[in-house]
């Protein structure tokens, strides 16, 4: 064992003797919970799972928010407790009727189904990148607290969520609305104090959604969850509002990842979000408006001429499999309109033809679009 290996190892022996407090009282509601006596035996075998995470973990550290070995051992914890606590379960408790789902997207897409208690019934890998997070983890029967520690924990420590990815959708379905609210607010609360541990400054989109069987058959031809579908949705309804959208446009953004949703939709509902969203922080790696608005001028200032001789109008969209804003400036004094597409994520700058494609400033009354000049 090398000097790395002992001191992640040394970190994680001090840290052991609190699972086993945690574990307990995360599991105080649940029947059948394995003994006190049972987890400290379990612990001992600890060392050995956790040396498997070894090597991953020496390879997150090449990235400056890692440099901390305790980053490294926080996550093994999470996700070795959500290991332990549902495989000490017996499989076979009486599992109550669901009243909640809650959907949790990165790329990994899992849902989760919950009791009027909040304990996990079921946990369902939507996809292959989420049968990777959950592993061998078998989080039936523990509370949720617990096991959305486990699932962010494990998305960390298998670089789904790091400094450059940094964004994460949660959705929770309930028929009373204020219980789905509330919910949203609780996990993103969690996920973020989660990020912090880890040093990572997250971006959250938090929502309620009503699971019809409608969205469930869309989201499953789709290959979606339903709380991504619903996202869609509402990007969809924005967009309308100042460009004309086209029937085939949320098959192009389901092809968006939630980093890039994240930007688009916080982008898109900035000072009119629903009142029971949650908006927080921002995806890494993209242009601001303002960015975007100086990048244009410095670029074409010797075709135009001075900014302030022009009304701007700007808002993001998706188009061509890439994130971008569409400018238009409009000559004050004058005739001259220039229009302009910038990718957010390469600066590139095209011009958009001012008689062809789709109108860059229709829809007026969108809230979202920055207006300058």
């Amino acid at each position: 064992m090398n000097s790395f290996d002992k001191k992640i190892l040394d970190a994680f022996s001090s840290e052991t003797p609190d699972i086993k407090a945690q574990i307990v009282a995360d599991c105080k509601n649940v029947e059948q919970v394995a003994s006190p006596q049972f987890v400290a035996d379990e612990k001992k075998s600890f060392a050995g799972v956790a040396s498997s995470f070894f090597a991953y973990v020496r390879s997150l550290f090449g990235k400056p928010a890692f440099l901390k070995g305790a980053v490294a051992v926080a996550c093994v914890m999470l996700f070795l407790v959500g290991m332990l606590v549902g495989n000490a379960i017996p499989d076979k408790i009486n599992a109550p009727k669901a009243q909640t789902a809650v959907y949790i997207d990165v790329n990994p897409s899992i849902e989760l189904s919950l009791s009027a208690d909040n304990v996990v019934i079921s946990c369902n890998a939507n996809n292959d990148d989420a049968k990777i997070i959950l592993g061998d983890m078998n989080l039936k029967g523990v509370e949720l607290k617990t096991a959305i520690n486990a699932i962010v924990g494990s998305m960390c420590l298998h670089g789904y969520l790091t400094v450059e990815e940094n964004s994460l959708l949660v959705s929770v379905d309930n028929k009373n609305h204020e219980t789905a609210a509330q919910l949203v607010t609780q996990i993103t609360d969690q996920v973020k104090e989660v990020f912090e541990k880890s040093d990572i400054k997250c971006a959250i989109i938090g929502q309620t959604v009503e699971a019809s069987k409608e969205i469930k058959d869309r989201a499953e031809q789709m290959g979606i969850s339903p709380g991504k579908i619903h996202l869609l949705d509402k990007i969809v309804a924005e967009l309308s509002k100042s460009e004309e959208v086209a029937q085939d446009k949320i098959q192009e953004l389901a092809t968006m990842t939630i980093k890039e949703l994240n930007h688009l939709y916080s982008t898109l509902v900035e000072g009119h979000k629903p009142p029971d969203d949650v908006v927080q922080g921002e995806a890494n790696g993209f242009m601001n408006i303002t960015e975007v608005i100086y990048k244009i001028f410095s670029s074409i200032k010797s075709l135009i001429g001075h900014m302030d001789e022009y009304n701007v109008v700007a808002y993001p969209t998706f188009r061509d499999h890439k994130l971008v804003y569409i400018v238009v400036l409009r000559q004050k004094q004058g005739d001259a309109v220039y229009k302009y597409q910038v990718d957010l994520k390469t600066g590139e700058i095209t011009e958009i033809p001012s008689n062809g494609g789709q109108s860059a400033d229709a829809g007026g009354d969108n809230p979202a679009r920055a207006f300058f000049g």
